[in-house]
């Protein structure tokens, strides 16, 4: 169930964002990569967290069981192993809900 919440927290939290701003062209890109995995990408722009930064982390449990996320430059940035994407979510909904990482 938690999976489902941090997706539903997404979605609100965008159209919270960004519900009377045009101007932020995608912000958020989920996509995946070729070894498998997902990157995610959030623009911060017309946010309080613009300014705010996260310097690189990384966790790695095995090849397949892996997290990377940094903020910086205004966009939230997360890359992690094909199991990993509910993760990286709640990485960003931590950062955003405490301001903590």
């Amino acid at each position: 169930m938690l999976e489902i919440e941090n997706i539903k927290w997404l979605e609100n939290w965008i159209s919270d964002m960004f519900k009377f701003k045009s101007t932020n062209k995608n912000p958020l890109i989920i996509r995946t990569i070729d070894n498998p995995g997902w990157r995610i990408s959030i623009n911060l722009e017309d946010t309080y967290f613009y300014s705010k930064s996260i310097d690189y982390q990384e966790r790695e449990v095995d090849d397949s069981d892996w997290v990377q996320f940094w903020v910086k430059d205004g966009f939230f940035q997360a890359a992690g192993g094909a199991r990993n994407l509910n993760q990286m979510l709640g990485i960003f909904r931590q950062w955003v809900e405490t301001g903590i990482y």
